[in-house]
């Protein structure tokens, strides 16, 4: 079966007669203002169809919205209770796509919120509540949205702690299982790279484990029919090609908890240098330049100079 939509304009704002010649700029004073939404904007607008692969918006009665796949579930289900006529909340992902339509995202709408709530809960030091979805021998994980959260074993409240005889990890991940779904109320830590230590890291393992995870730690030689082979371990590729996923790559540190990159960093692509040398421990910055007018003696002294006063 399909399903026609007809999407009505008035323009009796016009007052048009049939024998009426009108100019291009009288119907461009006359007529709504065109509204070009803008990729990251969250925009609101009326539900005109629902069907089982996308939903379509009206905004504001000039454009057209598509939601569909994965943009249309958001962690409160929101697509489960909407119905014709209701307004919506969306973020706009794309201007335009080959249908003509915008492409919106309840998803991205509610990271948004989420975020917000987040922020604002630790700006004021409220606690907030949270449900966690997963476990590892570190701690506790969550998603909302898309946004991830750790809670580690160590900070966990005295009647959650995973207290087993031996500190067996097997039985520590079990007890924490038992966590999985259930409201605990938090407070958000803002853990970044000089904070890292509380998680009992340091940046030589992060970069290490990361890089170990990404492009491969060695583990071993083996030997057939007279050819010596590497055996390397590392990621699937699933879980590396993308810059998304190394957030969710798992760190282990000094008290051997599994602590995912999101608790402690931000990802982000950027540049650096190709090698860094040290001397005695010590970062060394090679610098070159063309001498004109000023002996090598007397340019060395200058340079020490200013390398003695800078901080």
């Amino acid at each position: 079966m399909i399903k026609i939509v007809i999407i009505l304009f008035d323009f009796t704002h016009l007052k048009l007669m049939a024998d009426q010649t009108v100019s291009m700029e009288t119907l461009l004073k006359n007529s709504p203002p065109m509204i070009i939404p803008t990729p990251g904007e969250i925009i609101e607008g009326s539900i005109i169809d629902l069907s089982k692969n996308r939903i379509l918006v009206d905004i504001e009665g000039v454009n057209i919205g598509v939601i569909s796949g994965r943009e249309a579930r958001d962690s409160t289900e929101t697509s489960k209770t909407l119905q014709i006529g209701d307004k919506v909340h969306v973020c706009v992902l794309e201007s335009e796509n080959e249908e003509g339509f915008v492409v919106l995202s309840l998803r991205k709408a509610s990271q948004e919120r989420a975020w917000k709530k987040f922020m604002e809960a630790y700006e004021k030091g409220e606690t907030i509540s949270v449900k966690p979805n997963e476990a590892n021998k570190g701690g506790l994980l969550l998603e909302v949205d898309g946004i991830k959260g750790f809670i580690p074993v160590s900070q966990l409240a005295p009647m959650h702690y995973p207290r087993v005889n031996g500190a067996d990890a097997n039985l520590i991940l079990e007890k924490l299982r038992k966590l999985i779904s259930l409201n605990l109320s938090v407070k958000i830590i803002n853990i970044d790279k000089d904070k890292a230590s509380d998680l009992a890291l340091n940046t030589t393992m992060i970069a290490l484990q990361i890089r170990q995870s990404v492009f491969g730690a060695e583990a071993g030689n083996f030997t057939e029919k007279g050819n010596d082979y590497q055996i390397v371990i590392r990621y699937l590729p699933e879980y590396r090609n993308r810059l998304e996923n190394i957030s969710s790559i798992e760190v282990t540190n000094l008290r051997g908890e599994q602590i995912p990159v999101s608790a402690f960093a931000q990802i982000s692509i950027g540049s650096g240098p190709l090698q860094i040398n040290h001397i005695s421990q010590q970062r060394v910055v090679k610098i070159m330049a063309n001498l004109m007018g000023i002996s090598l003696g007397h340019a060395s002294e200058q340079v020490q100079e200013i390398v003695d006063n800078t901080d």
